[in-house]
């Protein structure tokens, strides 16, 4: 009797044992409260892989990180730069090459912060730039969506931030953000060719514009086009109006704005005969022929920045003309 009972009760500490040790497993496994564990609350966000890509968000966090990733060529590395302004100052990030992190830190209380990836260039054949991974708020945040009418610029160097000192804050299309919520489509060295010298191109590019739903669309391209002798000015021109054809088709809603190129130091013929006034009349001409849905821009007059306001390579900005560029848009665009 008793080597029963001794035995019984070794099986029933053994499950006993069992079942402790399941409920341990189980209580090891189930998450944990956060104000038990007292862990901060992070709130992670994506940006898109876009030249001065930006995002608006509302929060109380005193700290955010942005994982980065530079690879900007040693010859633009202007390019190399991240700003981030958080309601009490605009603080701009130069970056070196390679992954970064960069910790901000801001002032309590809720506030809205703007962060603003730098621009992109074309290099071996290969998009480089600044491309911002991650950002993490030490606290709960909220992404806003950019207030006022949708704008996607299209262009090259230019409208990227080429040779400015700081592209994230003094690039032209960010300049704009202030009145419009702007989508930048530019990178160095891009020229229509790239996008729009067949047919099927032209689509392609089309519908990626016309994702972005933008109200107005405008074009700022055509300089190394004639500079990289891709094709004759008549070529340009051609697919110039297949590229507003296939833009109007896609998003007919959307607002078309044709601007020609501003005035650089060295504009005689390429060695296809073309000036890049010879460029400048396609596009005046493909638009004007179009007038019920896009307006032509001569990017040669005054508002637009001269000669003498060019950077010494006479034919990108300056902090100061790339200014002058934005109120040229704005005004143009009624702002």
């Amino acid at each position: 009797m008793s080597y029963t009972i001794r035995h019984i009760n070794f099986a029933i500490l053994f499950i006993l044992l069992s079942a402790c040790t399941g409920n341990l497993q189980l209580i090891k496994d189930r998450p944990v409260s956060p104000t038990l564990a007292s862990t901060q609350t992070q709130t992670i966000f994506y940006l898109n892989r876009s030249a001065l890509s930006y995002g608006v968000f509302e929060t109380d966090a005193i700290s955010v990180s942005i994982d980065v990733f530079n690879t900007t060529p040693k010859l633009s590395r202007d390019l190399g730069d991240i700003s981030i302004e958080d309601g009490s100052s605009l603080r701009i990030y130069k970056l070196k090459r390679g992954e970064s992190t960069v910790v901000h830190s801001m002032p309590p209380g809720k506030k809205r912060v703007t962060i603003t990836a730098g621009g992109q260039t074309k290099y071996n054949n290969e998009l480089r730039g600044v491309f911002i991974n991650k950002i993490t708020f030490d606290e709960s945040a909220v992404q806003i969506q950019p207030s006022g009418q949708r704008v996607v610029i299209y262009g090259d160097s230019i409208a990227a931030g080429g040779n400015v000192d700081s592209p994230s804050a003094e690039a032209w299309p960010v300049l704009l953000r202030e009145h419009y919520s702007v989508i930048v489509e530019a990178y160095g060295y891009r020229t229509l060719y790239d996008d729009a010298s067949t047919p099927a191109q032209r689509s392609e590019f089309a519908a990626r514009i016309s994702s972005w739903a933008p109200d107005y669309v405008w074009l700022a391209i055509g300089t190394n086009d004639y500079d990289f002798e891709q094709w004759s000015a008549g070529e340009f021109g051609e697919a110039y109006s297949g590229t507003l054809d296939a833009i109007h088709g896609s998003n007919p809603k959307a607002f078309l704005f044709a601007q020609s190129p501003i005035l650089r130091v060295d504009e005689s013929p390429n060695s296809l005969g073309d000036s890049l006034d010879g460029y400048r009349e396609q596009i005046e001409a493909a638009c004007l022929a179009r007038a019920g849905w896009c307006v032509f821009v001569d990017g040669r007059q005054s508002t637009f920045p001269q000669l003498d306001e060019l950077d010494k390579d006479g034919i990108h900005l300056t902090g100061t003309s790339s200014t002058k560029y934005a109120e040229a848009v704005l005004k143009v665009m009624g702002k």
